[in-house]
C-alpha cells in the first residue's frame, strides 16, 4: 500500500510542459530568455502563438489596443530576431498577418485579455 500512494504521489508531481519546437527548449515561454520577457500582461491584450513557418519554429507577439489602426504584429525566428513586423490591420504589412493564417502546427501559448 505505501509503495502505491508513493507511486502516486511521483506521478502527480506537476512538470513543465513539453511544447513541440525546432528550437532545442521544452518551454518556450520560460527557456527562450527573448520571449520570456515579452510575455508579460501589460493590460492592453496580448497573445504569443507558435507554429510552423517554412520547416521553422516561429512565434507570433500581438500586442492590442496600444495602437490606434489596429494592433501589432511581429513574427520571430527561435533566435529572437524579427523577421516580419507591423500593424497586423496594415494593408502594407498583410504578409505578416498571412504568414500567421498560414502556419502549420499552430497553437497558442499565452492570451491575455484588454
Amino acid at each position: 500500500m505505501k509503495w502505491l500512494v508513493l507511486i502516486l504521489l511521483v506521478a502527480s508531481c506537476h512538470q513543465a510542459e513539453f511544447i513541440p519546437n525546432n528550437c532545442g527548449v521544452n518551454n518556450p515561454l520560460q527557456d527562450l530568455t527573448w520571449l520570456k520577457k515579452l510575455n508579460r500582461d501589460d493590460g492592453t491584450g496580448s497573445s504569443i502563438v507558435q507554429g510552423t513557418h517554412q520547416g521553422q519554429t516561429v512565434y507570433a507577439v500581438y500586442r492590442c489596443a496600444r495602437y490606434i489602426n489596429g494592433s501589432n504584429l511581429a513574427l520571430y525566428h527561435c533566435d529572437g530576431s524579427i523577421f516580419c513586423n507591423g500593424l497586423a490591420l496594415d494593408q502594407s504589412t498583410s504578409s505578416c498577418s498571412q504568414i500567421v493564417d498560414n502556419l502549420s502546427d499552430r497553437r497558442t501559448l499565452v492570451e491575455y485579455k484588454p
